[in-house]
């Protein structure tokens, strides 16, 4: 049952009963403040107050048409279902993390969570493949996102992007950003453009205007954040772009983004066909960057490596260049893709035999 003596309790609890319309929608009893209080104990953490309030007085979770997922009827986990994530700065990141309580699902890999150390404790936290990175919001605290969320379902709109993107058009929140570099309008661009494109909406005009953002940006991590922006847009000229960002601590985005299923210079990993137009003029900026991964050892270098491979200004003998050449050789006989091997022989067969005798 729920708190029949709280008044804020029955509104929220009214409020969730409202949402069977939308399909087969459950919701789940209170717990009482000593099964929390065991909960807290046995993971020794401290629970947000307003949190456990909602759990002990309107609902200890929801599962709508199957899901403990947001977008489906405001979904969210039982305390005893809930599981903690750790610690990671994405791109959009502003302050971070140690670790914080997973919720509710966003769909595959991506959920919310609840920070619950640092100076952001209390606050909800995007989390993704079991890692936390925190984003500003417009609401602050469990409570008041999910009634804000029941709100916005139970009114129809569209909540797939739920507390990621602001409404309006994209030229005003574009221009919101130019007048208050705030990382809440550069999300929401992220999000607006990101739907446009699936409507095929996007138009020259907003394009440009995005790349006159980037080349007056000077924050460093918002600079980077907008050259995703314009390669998920499908910027025509991306390497204009990465020439603005080419700075070693970007190297290995640059060298993800470049070869990554739906990535700049393969299409679909099309190895054979995928080679951008105009990409030998670029070969020389790919050879640096290969470098600097190879000498730091970075997991990143394969994705650099493939690149400079397929690009059409290379020659087997290239390889002989690059630093570190145990580490190189290594990365070598770890390949599989057939126009890959062709492209560096024999220096595959070299690799794998050096593999073989070590082993």
């Amino acid at each position: 049952m729920y708190n029949i003596n709280d008044p804020e309790a029955v509104v929220i609890r009214e409020k969730m009963e409202r949402l069977k319309q939308f399909g087969d929608v459950e919701i789940y009893d209170t717990i009482s403040i000593e099964e929390v209080r065991k909960f807290e104990e046995e993971n020794n953490i401290k629970l947000p107050e307003d949190y456990v309030w909602f759990i002990t007085n309107v609902a200890n979770g929801c599962k709508g048409n199957g899901f403990h997922d947001y977008r489906y009827s405001c979904g969210f986990y039982p305390l005893e279902d809930t599981y903690f994530s750790d610690e990671d700065a994405g791109y959009f990141c502003k302050g971070e993390e140690d670790f914080s309580l997973d919720i509710s699902s966003k769909g595959c890999s991506y959920s919310y969570g609840i920070i619950l150390k640092g100076e952001h404790y209390g606050e909800i936290s995007d989390n993704a493949d079991g890692l936390v990175y925190y984003s500003p919001k417009k609401v602050h605290g469990f409570k008041e996102w999910y009634n804000l969320l029941l709100d916005e379902t139970l009114l129809g709109y569209d909540t797939s992007c739920f507390d990621n993107r602001i409404s309006g058009k994209i030229e005003d929140i574009i221009e919101s950003y130019r007048q208050n570099h705030d990382m809440f309008y550069l999300r929401s661009i992220q999000w607006k453009t990101y739907w446009d494109c699936r409507k095929d909406a996007i138009n020259e005009k907003c394009m440009n205007d995005i790349y006159e953002v980037f080349v007056n940006e000077t924050i460093s991590e918002n600079k980077k954040a907008l050259f995703l922006i314009l390669k998920n847009i499908g910027f025509p000229d991306i390497f204009s772009v990465i020439e603005q960002i080419f700075i070693p601590e970007n190297y290995e985005t640059i060298a993800f983004y470049l070869n990554t299923t739906g990535g700049i210079y393969f299409k679909g990993r099309n190895f054979k066909n995928g080679v951008i137009d105009g990409a030998g003029r670029y070969y020389p900026m790919i050879r640096k960057m290969l470098d600097y991964l190879a000498e730091n050892e970075s997991e990143y270098f394969r994705y650099a490596f493939e690149v400079a491979v397929m690009n059409p200004e290379f020659k087997a003998s290239h390889i002989e260049d690059i630093s570190n050449r145990d580490f190189v050789m290594k990365h070598i006989s770890g390949l599989y893709k057939e126009e890959l091997i062709r492209r560096i022989e024999p220096y595959y067969t070299q690799s794998k035999s050096e593999r073989n005798s070590k082993q």
